[in-house]
């Protein structure tokens, strides 16, 4: 089962990655939609396939029905496995509440910040810094409370032969 999710995730990656085109579909992270075209490609890029519990893609009227028209072009749903690690508590982010920048994507949710830094793939990280104040001006209020800027490391193509084409991957 996990071979088949894993291979899953790489598949829609990689398409999405090789057509450069931003993703259509609606992504649900944990009931969670990610409504940003940027945001959805963001997160299906840095998410760690060994915490996916289960998969689900929905199109027509039956991703319409639940998503309205957010989901025209169909729905892509991830639940992830009850995670013992918790990267952030709820309690903690009100006292101290820093604007998270992932690959230059301010995560300005709660929700969507919350299920993708506890869902990250940590190999994916290159660098993890605190931006002074000066640096985190131009985010505004947003980063009244100072801004976590997160880099990752540059996607690396991997090549999976099959008989009748080449497929490239984008991890």
């Amino acid at each position: 089962m996990k071979t088949i999710i894993t291979f899953l995730c790489l598949f829609i990656i990689g398409t999405v990655s090789a057509q450069r085109k931003p993703i259509a579909a609606l992504v649900v992270l944990d009931s969670i939609p990610l409504v940003e075209p940027q945001l959805r490609e963001l997160a299906l890029n840095v998410l760690d396939p060994e915490k996916i519990k289960s998969i689900k893609v929905f199109t027509g009227a039956e991703a319409t029905d639940k998503y309205g028209d957010l989901a025209k072009e169909g729905v892509i749903i991830i639940a992830f496995k009850p995670s013992k690690k918790k990267a952030f508590d709820k309690k903690s982010e009100k006292i101290y509440h820093p604007l998270y920048i992932l690959d230059s994507v301010p995560l300005f949710d709660f929700k969507v910040k919350k299920v993708i830094l506890e869902n990250i793939d940590r190999h994916r990280v290159k660098k993890i810094e605190k931006l002074e104040t000066k640096a985190a001006a131009k985010y505004g209020d947003a980063a009244k409370n100072g801004v976590i800027n997160i880099t990752l490391k540059p996607q690396k193509a991997k090549k999976q032969k099959s008989k009748d084409k080449e497929t490239i991957f984008i991890r």
